[in-house]
């Protein structure tokens, strides 16, 4: 962090420029992981007898898929946000890994123990994970707890928050 701080004395672009990086990573992660899983799932469909000319297909030419997979490499971009202003935030590699697999899995966690149908609608809406993943449906819309991009800007939310607070405890403690 030190010759980070030498090299750009200004916090907030070495916040940026790190979280940056980050995001751009886990985006290009997210772009060959979703290419290669329509590939694959395509690959899969045809050997099984899952056509185009019998009705079926896989293609990031069909709305919903094309929908599903920028969202998929939106989900990463945003997780990684997130997990850089956390671990801005908290600064130790074991407390932000510990914190971000609470914060993702909390909300799940949560609405599995809950009984209350009303609660557990809620706790979904508030998932930054769950929320989140709705962008992935491509069938069963309507029975989502937050539409696919509302689901996205949830997660969103979460993530310019953790940011955020990241870029401010970055900036105002020591190196």
């Amino acid at each position: 962090m030190h010759l980070t701080l030498a090299a750009t004395p200004g916090r907030y672009q070495a916040f940026g420029a790190k979280a940056a990086a980050t995001v751009l990573a886990a985006a290009a992660a997210g772009v060959g992981a979703v290419t290669a899983a329509v590939a694959v799932g395509a690959w899969i469909f045809a050997e099984r007898g899952y056509t185009p000319s019998r009705g079926y297909g896989l293609s990031l030419t069909d709305p919903a898929t094309l929908r599903a997979g920028v969202g998929t490499v939106i989900y990463f971009g945003l997780v990684a946000l997130l997990a850089a202003g956390i671990a801005a935030a908290v600064r130790g590699g074991a407390a932000a890994l510990s914190t971000v697999l609470a914060l993702l899995f909390a909300f799940p966690l949560a609405a599995a123990l809950v009984t209350d149908a009303t609660w557990q609608r809620r706790l979904h809406q508030w998932s930054p994970t769950d929320a989140g993943l709705n962008i992935q449906a491509t069938t069963g819309l309507a029975h989502l707890p937050l539409t696919p991009w509302t689901g996205l800007a949830v997660l969103a939310a979460w993530a310019a928050a953790a940011a955020v607070l990241g870029a401010l405890v970055f900036r105002y403690r020591d190196a």
